[in-house]
């Protein structure tokens, strides 16, 4: 197992556009002012996230790293867990601990308000919660974060979901380091009233 300080940056594995209601402006042209007919075709179909079903989880490798992703189109699988804060629809992602140090997973710097839940286990129907969080610093906040001591060699699952099947571009953020004091341990963290009462509300 590798244990380099090298950080792991991936990019979104869907699109983020077109946006629904948004009007786009296509501009068609000849080269060195060439002119003719022209067969312009355009499609747009749905596709979920490639890592959607827990088996297809995004492999995370190094002990840190910066991850965006998005969760638009995840879909809303009955077989996924469900906690006070995740909502079954979300893509999976798949880190392995390299050290027996202190984890850090966060959502600093997305553009929704988020979800987050890490689990162990390899079926979706019999996952051990680690822990789960909706706001992590204040109602106004609306990020997440699970802090946790891992096993080395353990994998460990990281559901990415949106409160509210709201949905955007996550900012998933893993760090394990002695400095990655964990604020919490299994069970799952609760979420505090504000977060509860929200959740309520869209129930």
């Amino acid at each position: 197992m590798t244990t380099s300080p090298t950080p792991q940056t991936c990019k979104a594995r869907s699109a983020s556009w077109p946006s629904s209601g948004t009007v786009y402006k296509i501009a068609v042209d000849g080269f060195a002012l060439a002119s003719g007919t022209v067969t312009l075709n355009w499609n747009q179909s749905v596709s979920t996230p490639p890592n959607d079903a827990f088996a297809n989880a995004q492999v995370l490798v190094a002990i840190r790293g910066l991850c965006r992703v998005t969760n638009t189109l995840a879909t809303k699988n009955p077989a996924n867990p469900i906690t006070p804060e995740t909502r079954r629809a979300f893509p999976w992602y798949s880190w392995t601990a390299n050290l027996q140090q202190p984890g850090d997973v966060r959502h600093d710097g997305s553009s929704f308000d988020t979800l987050l839940a890490v689990y162990t286990g390899n079926a979706v129907n019999s996952l051990t919660p680690v822990g789960s969080n909706e706001t992590f610093a204040n109602p106004s906040n609306l990020q997440s974060r699970v802090t946790f001591v891992p096993s080395s060699g353990t994998v460990y699952k990281i559901a990415v979901d949106g409160f509210a099947l709201a949905s955007g571009t996550v900012a998933l953020n893993w760090n394990q380091s002695a400095s990655a004091r964990p604020t919490t341990l299994s069970p799952p963290l609760k979420p505090s009233p504000a977060a509860r009462d929200r959740i309520r509300k869209t129930r």
